[in-house]
């Protein structure tokens, strides 16, 4: 068969073999697909395994920075970066410079639309250390709910808060108003006004008590504990105020002097439960693996053990656990470990019930802690736990 094809004036004659030949090319696609990968299905969750794998390890190291920042700041001077009032030359009234304690709470009850009848306040302390400087208040409402709540010490404007359901119940029944025991410390300084920076009402061996700070004009800090329902004084403190031309050695420079004056070469044979500073002199003490316990006073200058007292454990402690496995047990206990921010204000042995025990006392941002760990069996004998 003979197919004629006119083009251009031009006449072509092909056959149907030609044809075929000649339309090939029009019957091939321009864009021909292409041909489709198909991955396991094992690459891309090994893909999104490894970015959050990156994500865990930033924010673990970024958590751990905050830490140490944190223990590191906990390690400093006692006493806080506190502003001096003004004085009015014609009262000698002092003036804050930031909000009363009492505005705060009243602030933070507006805050979270309860009554003051409604709560028992556990905490309210001024922190000279965040910027800005902060109230930080912690009360329980009557039936359960306990809140925590962070103001601006200046404005009292919310920064930060908390809510959390809890069965801690305070009965205040019979207890001196907060007024009447701030009157009771200052009467004990001997002073007519003073600012206050914290108000707690603690339980000290199942006794209420409360514990006050506050510092006058000349930036003197006191610190004064009463029994919440008697007012009957049980501590009084002044700390007095730093020079700032007086060059000291660091905490940390401090704590190894005190070691090498006990003669002790390994620091993690030590629990340090005192680490304070008042005006140039350094307060430590340290309960080693034995059990026996050192308070060293260092003079802040050059370095020097102005007292050393030790109390050594007359029993045989070939059969004791030792310090630092007892601390690990009430870290169990507790429900942390070491890696928490832990700091221990207490480590010793006691004969308590013709039985040798460790006698442990830490504390958390929220939370302190006594246990007390049979020192031969670890079992733990008594565990409390409270807010801050």
């Amino acid at each position: 068969m003979k197919i004629e094809i006119r083009s251009s004036g031009n006449v072509q004659t092909i056959d149907r073999e030609q044809e075929e030949s000649l339309y090939s090319d029009a019957r091939t696609p321009l864009h021909p697909p292409k041909k489709t990968v198909k991955l396991p299905l094992w690459v891309p969750a090994v893909t999104v395994t490894f970015f959050l794998l990156v994500i865990l390890v930033l924010g673990v190291s970024v958590w751990s920075l905050n830490r140490s920042l944190r223990q590191q700041a906990q390690g400093e001077s006692s006493q806080s970066d506190i502003r001096l009032p003004a004085v009015d030359p014609e009262t000698g009234a002092l003036t804050s410079p930031y909000l009363a304690l009492s505005e705060i709470n009243e602030r933070a009850l507006a805050y979270a639309s309860l009554e003051a009848e409604q709560v028992t306040f556990i905490t309210t302390k001024l922190n000279t250390k965040t910027v800005p400087v902060q109230y930080e208040v912690i009360f329980i409402k009557h039936g359960g709910t306990q809140y925590e709540y962070h103001l601006n010490a200046e404005n009292g404007v919310l920064l930060n808060y908390w809510m959390q359901e809890t069965d801690a119940e305070v009965d205040t029944t019979g207890f001196l108003s907060m007024a009447e025991a701030r009157a009771i410390a200052l009467e004990c300084a001997g002073l007519k006004d003073a600012i206050f920076t914290r108000e707690r009402l603690d339980p000290d061996n199942d006794v209420y008590c409360y514990k006050l700070s506050f510092y006058d004009a000349a930036g003197r800090v006191y610190t004064v504990h009463l029994l919440a329902a008697e007012g009957t004084v049980l501590r009084y403190e002044v700390e007095e105020p730093l020079q700032p031309d007086v060059r000291l050695i660091s905490l940390e420079e401090a704590k190894q002097q005190a070691l090498n004056r006990a003669g002790v070469k390994d620091a993690a044979l030590a629990t340090f439960t005192k680490q304070k500073r008042v005006g140039s002199v350094y307060l430590l003490a340290f309960t080693l693996e034995d059990g026996t316990q050192y308070t060293i006073e260092l003079d802040g200058q050059s370095g020097m053990a102005n007292t050393v007292d030790v109390v050594p454990v007359a029993a045989d402690t070939s059969q004791f656990l030792g310090v630092a496995a007892a601390k690990m047990l009430a870290l169990q206990k507790a429900g942390l470990t070491q890696q928490d921010a832990v700091t221990f204000t207490k480590a010793k042995i006691d004969r308590e019930s013709a039985a040798y025990v460790y006698e442990l006392d830490f504390e958390t941002d929220t939370y302190e802690y006594e246990v007390s760990v049979h020192a031969v069996t670890g079992e733990v004998i008594k565990y409390k736990a409270w807010f801050r």
